[in-house]
Parts: C-alpha cells; structure tokens; sequence
C-alpha cells in the first residue's frame, strides 16, 4: 500500500467513487515541482514538471491498496505515468511534514495536450456539479 497525491477530477469524492469504488482517508497535501495545466477541449487537467512552482494544492489518499492502483493506472492512461515523490501534509499537531506518495504525471511525448493555461478549478466544479470535502 502507498499514498496517492490527487490534483484533478480525483480529488472529487464522487468521481472517484465512480472510478475506484473504494474509500480511503484522505487529506489535504502539497506539491512543488508541478503545475495543473488544462488539455484541449477537456474539463481535466495534467500535472507537468516546473521546479519554479510551489504549493500545488490537492488530495492524499492514504494507504490505496495495489488493486486500486491497477484500476488508477488504467483510469490514467498510456498518457500518464505513475511517479513516487515527496508532498507535503499537516499531521495531527498542525505541523506541516513530508510524507512520500505516488502521483500521475503527464508523459512528455503527450505535452501536446496541454493548452498552456491553469486549470480552472471552479468552472470544472460548476460544471461536474462536485465540491472538494474542507478537511
């Protein structure tokens, strides 16, 4: 089992549902290294490499069993590839650690996706009838 940092339409609890059936613990977390950009005529976003960007706010998943991880790993797609690294959480005294979690990146041969824009949380919200959870 291991940590999965979500930063799009899986941070939604309905779609994931939808999508991986189980439920876990989750948290708010951070990443630095990544920016959110929008995919042409999508409602979803890819996460893509840039060390000048911090703060990437998103979902910790806790514990996902390697089951679900198959299930993630076909939800992604051949566009995506799954890579373990550092985020940051609160733990329970309030203090901000670093706890170590897969993610799913963009495949650089599939840049070409990208509009070059930051997702716009909102519309897709709007949109997808979803709200994210305030932990």
């Amino acid at each position: 089992m291991q940590h999965l940092f979500t930063y799009g339409s899986l941070m939604y609890d309905r779609i994931w549902r939808e999508v991986i059936g189980t439920t876990y613990v989750c948290q708010r977390a951070w990443l630095d290294g990544y920016e959110r950009l929008g995919v042409i005529d999508a409602d979803y976003p890819v996460l893509v490499p840039n060390s000048d960007r911090t703060g990437l706010e998103g979902m910790l998943r806790l514990n996902v069993s390697d089951e679900d991880f198959i299930k993630i790993d076909r939800y992604e797609s051949e566009f995506y590839r799954r890579l373990t690294t550092p985020v940051y959480t609160l733990n329970s005294l309030g203090e901000t650690i670093q706890v170590r979690s897969s993610l799913y990146a963009l495949n650089p041969e599939y840049h070409y996706i990208c509009d070059g824009q930051a997702w716009d949380i909102e519309y897709f919200e709007q949109l997808r009838s979803v709200s994210r959870k305030s932990y």
